[in-house]
């Protein structure tokens, strides 16, 4: 008849307890451990018997999802569970020993002790019908060892779990063979952490377009051969007079235009301000702006004419412009969330498709 008492289960646990591979967190319990073996072991046993054994001890209606239940319960709720592992209760409740049991896996290994015995037993009726033996008792054989009384095994269980628990409650264990991995456990960046690379990366290239335009705006320092220049879309660029640039007009060096002469590519940038310092140009019904006086630098026959007031209302819009940085730092700030929120998804992803290490 199997023994469902609470000495034979706490009997079994102590003899698991012995067992380097055995549970850390049965080991060493205390609430919060025991909550969290109770959540790993439900997630690869939960069969309807099991699903009953963790409802009853949660006191849960058939309506309440466990999974999601141990998760909220109170680490408090499975100090009864400590308690009988520690033999500070005598008298546990039926659903703390049914618990116990299903977390030390006792059935299993009661089975097992039952099948074993079994066997002996048909073992000894086959012996005593080949020979008669007599009715010499198994307590009298010398050669059989007794089993450890119940003071032996409790000053056992007391001396195990007297010791102190700590943070490093992995020093305790004396490691049998190859170490064992305990819930080890992989860092990932959080959503913020890839939004703030995200941001940092845009900044990096505000930063290099600014350089680039400050490089455009260099003073030219041509070499002794470079006696003649060309339009290079934005500014002169010094060259040898015997070099063709394409279709591109080659003049003589000049060097008031080689520095000064350059175009404005953001005409909403001018104001009141750049009157009598801004020249324009008229091509193809669009104005084009420069910022020196003389001749079109591609268009050799029309002469550059002096910013008006009536030119830069109609023509450039300083609202415009602010619009448009707006608009820009939304749209940046806004691509940095999806992309963040797409990796940090993928991240995920990849690690639900991962199997769970559990002790």
């Amino acid at each position: 008849m199997p023994d469902f008492s609470p000495t034979h289960i706490r009997s079994v646990y102590i003899d698991l307890c012995k067992d380097p591979v055995f549970s850390i967190n049965l080991r060493i319990p205390t609430d919060a451990r025991i909550k969290r073996e109770c959540k790993d072991l439900y997630k690869k046993k939960n069969t309807l018997s099991d699903k009953q054994i963790v409802r009853n001890f949660l006191q849960l209606s058939d309506e309440i999802e466990i999974e999601s239940a141990l998760k909220k319960v109170n680490a408090d709720k499975f100090k009864p569970v400590v308690n009988f592992l520690k033999d500070v209760t005598k008298d546990p409740r039926n659903e703390t020993i049914e618990l116990v049991a299903w977390l030390i896996n006792f059935r299993f290994e009661l089975g097992k002790a039952e099948k074993e015995s079994d066997e002996s037993e048909d073992s000894n009726k086959e012996d005593n019908e080949l020979q008669i033996i007599g009715n010499t008792s198994r307590n009298e054989d010398p050669s059989i060892q007794s089993e450890p009384d119940s003071d032996s095994i409790n000053s056992a269980a007391q001396e195990l779990l007297a010791q102190p628990e700590t943070k490093d409650f992995e020093s305790q264990i004396e490691i049998v063979g190859d170490p064992i991995i305990v819930n080890q456990r992989k860092t990932r960046p959080s959503f913020l952490n890839i939004f703030l690379i995200t941001i940092i990366i845009l900044l990096i290239e505000a930063g290099a377009l600014f350089l680039w335009r400050n490089y455009t705006d260099r003073i030219s320092v041509p070499a002794v051969d470079e006696r003649c220049m060309y339009w290079a879309g934005t500014h002169y660029e010094p060259i040898k007079c015997e070099d063709i640039k394409g279709d591109l007009p080659v003049i003589h060096l000049d060097l008031k235009k080689l520095n000064n002469l350059k175009k404005i590519y953001l005409s909403d940038t001018l104001t009141q301000k750049s009157l009598g310092k801004v020249w324009y140009s008229s091509v193809d019904k669009k104005h084009e702006f420069f910022t020196d006086s003389g001749m079109h630098p591609v268009d050799t026959v029309k002469r550059l004419r002096p910013l008006t007031s009536y030119i830069l209302t109609n023509h450039t819009s300083s609202h415009r412009f602010i619009l448009n940085v707006i608009a820009l730092v939304c749209c940046s700030i806004l691509g940095a969330i999806l992309f963040a929120f797409g990796v940090d998804h993928l991240i995920r992803k990849q690690k639900n498709k991962r199997p769970v290490k559990t002790d």
